[in-house]
């Protein structure tokens, strides 16, 4: 919207009507029961694809006392490299883990909690929004609700609420909503109020950032909203978001972070780009297949009606684009209020758009934040609407508002349960038709963990259909000869893993094992080799310093936990394992000092407690 169309109406209100207090805990209340509904069978979930990684395998939710080193690391400590910096993601299952260890009830409860607060949020942002720009209140007050709750319900966002590993979502744009917020009400402030309105706005950028890298964008929507309604006030808001930038930056190019593997992220032709518009217009109107993995490339090889069907909804996705691109030039030439979150939502879609390279080319959980902006703009559509909503159409619309409701929260009740366990949740996508390598992966995995050799080498052979992908399997493939007593064959696998710098420790470590099995050859020199190749990464150290302690070394495994333990001390493990030496070695006192510091790197560690107990019994009964 224009700045002089609004400029004098925002400097001459004589403030944002105030939402009580009552009425705004009664819609909090509201949105969290719905949420809790809507994903009631996420609580029978458990952890499945990265949730391992992110909260069984990371050290640094353990312990308040790695509060700090949570902020110097990137995530997936223990795993594939990933470019991700996102210490409130972190921080909130620093907060899990305390309240519940690993039961995963207790992680979907936060997460569906924060799911109902996002809704909450985006109420707040449309009536601020719409009151800013002399929309009546009382025209507001529906529409803000109903927006929020139909978004609230909306089976595209179980990928980031019954999936614990997509809580960055829900995180980034809370606090990006919240901005927004408190941005438009920092308008009618001046003084001191003005003031601490701006360092509210930079708390809420930073959280946003912190939370996701699309969390940036807060940084931008504050002063843009500011830009839109009144230019004169801008100067705040672009000094709180600089702060907010400048800390970002500092905390981020002072964290630890893992190169990315050269094809890590996925080249998107425009056709694909467009081809993605078409299919989230879909799904957000319709959303029945729902599936983690989507690729809007055409494949190769694809027949007529796949070629067909692809140009099809790539001519949709463009007219489209066009088409929202025209509505948002109109919409701002007529100074319509719905223009401002309309032009939001593109602005937050760009990023996942494509146009730069990302590790896939669609996501459902990607439109979380674009599809919340979309919400806000049709509810500002329908308050601001110049001719009230005919009273003969006013009870079949409120019925098909209801009957839609209904669907979505039935799809999103039943599409919450298929993360119950990696089974149903890989076979799910597969009915849904995420037929990607992949997904046929990990369900060879899951086949070879309950023995069924046969599916797994069908889903492994289907898998390796994508000469892209093939690669990446030679690890799987070993793993499932050498199960199968083939070692020979295992052998070549992994000696075709080790050429990749991706899964080379993971190929020397099985190489050794195989050695032997097949010679009985020491398999330490070869764990040695791998713990060197990466000194910082405990999973290589600990199956070495395994090895010494089983064959009885423990000056040998003592320096390597010494070592280990010097370059990166977040870690409980080594410190028990260390206390272990010391046992062995009859050194009480120091381990005892090493199971306590353990316990401190663990608050759920009760093998450090039981051994420190037990330590201390013997110091009492020797004092006596």
């Amino acid at each position: 919207m224009p700045a002089d169309a609004t400029e004098e109406k925002a400097e001459t209100s004589g403030g944002l009507p105030r939402i009580g207090w009552l009425r705004g805990f009664a819609v909090l209340l509201w949105c969290l029961g719905v949420s809790c509904l809507v994903y009631w069978p996420s609580f029978d979930n458990g952890f499945l694809w990265d949730d391992h990684a992110l909260v069984r395998l990371d050290p640094l939710i353990r312990s308040w006392q790695l509060l700090g080193d949570g902020f110097r690391h990137f995530l997936f400590l223990d795993a594939a490299a990933a470019n991700f910096y996102r210490p409130i993601q972190r921080l909130t299952f620093l907060f899990d883990y305390h309240l519940y260890a690993f039961a995963p009830w207790g992680y979907h409860l936060t997460s569906i909690l924060l799911h109902g607060a996002v809704a909450w949020a985006l109420w707040q942002f449309i009536l601020n929004v719409g009151s800013v720009l002399h929309l009546a209140k009382e025209r507001l007050a529906w529409p803000a609700l109903a927006a929020a709750t139909l978004w609230l319900i909306h089976p595209l966002h179980t990928s980031a609420i019954a999936y614990i590993a997509g809580r960055a979502d829900p995180l980034a744009f809370f606090a990006m909503l919240m901005a927004g917020t408190v941005a438009v009400r920092t308008l009618t402030y001046t003084g001191r109020s003005a003031f601490f309105g701006w360092l509210a706005l930079a708390f809420w950028m930073l959280i946003a950032a912190l939370s996701k890298e699309a969390g940036l964008l807060a940084l931008v929507i504050g002063p843009l909203l500011v830009a839109l309604i009144s230019w004169r006030k801008l100067i705040g808001p672009l000094v709180a978001a600089s702060s907010a930038f400048a800390i970002y930056l500092l905390l981020r190019l002072n964290a630890h972070s893992k190169t990315l593997p050269a094809d890590a992220r996925l080249e998107a032709d425009p056709s694909s780009l467009l081809r993605a518009v078409s299919e989230y217009a879909g799904l957000l109107l319709a959303p029945m297949t729902l599936r983690m993995e989507r690729d809007t490339r055409l494949a190769e090889g694809a027949d007529t009606a796949m070629i067909v069907s692809h140009w099809v909804l790539v001519i949709a996705g463009g007219l489209l684009a066009l088409g929202v691109i025209a509505l948002l030039i109109w919409g701002f030439r007529k100074q319509r209020p719905w223009a401002i979150p309309g032009l939001l939502a593109v602005l937050t879609y760009l990023p996942i758009s494509g146009l730069k390279p990302l590790n896939a080319t669609m996501a459902e959980h990607w439109l979380y934040g674009p599809s919340a902006f979309l919400a806000a703009s049709l509810a500002l559509a329908l308050a601001g609407a110049p001719r009230p909503f005919p009273v003969r159409w006013q009870r079949p619309a409120l019925v098909l508002f209801l009957l839609y409701a209904v669907f979505l929260s039935w799809r999103t009740y039943t599409q919450s349960g298929i993360w119950r366990n990696d089974r149903v949740f890989f076979e799910a996508n597969l009915e849904q038709g995420a037929e990607t390598s992949r997904v046929y992966v990990n369900l060879a995995h899951v086949e070879m963990n309950d023995q069924n050799w046969r599916k797994a080498a069908a889903y492994l052979e289907l898998a390796l259909e994508n000469p892209s992908f093939r690669r990446h399997a030679r690890i799987s493939q070993g793993n499932l000869a050498y199960r199968l007593g083939n070692y020979e064959r295992a052998m070549e696998f992994y000696e075709q893993a080790w050429t990749d710098p991706v899964s080379r420790v993971k190929a020397l470590q099985n190489i050794a094992q195989v050695e032997w099995k097949q010679q009985e050859l020491d398999p330490t020199s070869r764990l040695l080799q791998a713990s060197r190749l990466e000194p910082d990464a405990w999973p290589s150290r600990r199956r070495l310093v395994q090895l010494l302690l089983a064959r009885g070394e423990l000056i040998w495994a003592y320096q390597e936990l010494a070592d280990f333990i010097e370059r990166e001390d977040i870690r409980a493990e080594p410190w028990l394992l260390l206390g272990g030496v010391f046992e062995r070695m009859q050194r009480p006192a120091m381990a005892l000092e090493a199971y306590q510091r353990a316990a401190g790197l663990d608050v759920h560690l009760d093998e450090a407690r039981e051994a420190i107990q037990r330590l201390e019994g013997v110091s009492d009964r020797t004092n006596e």
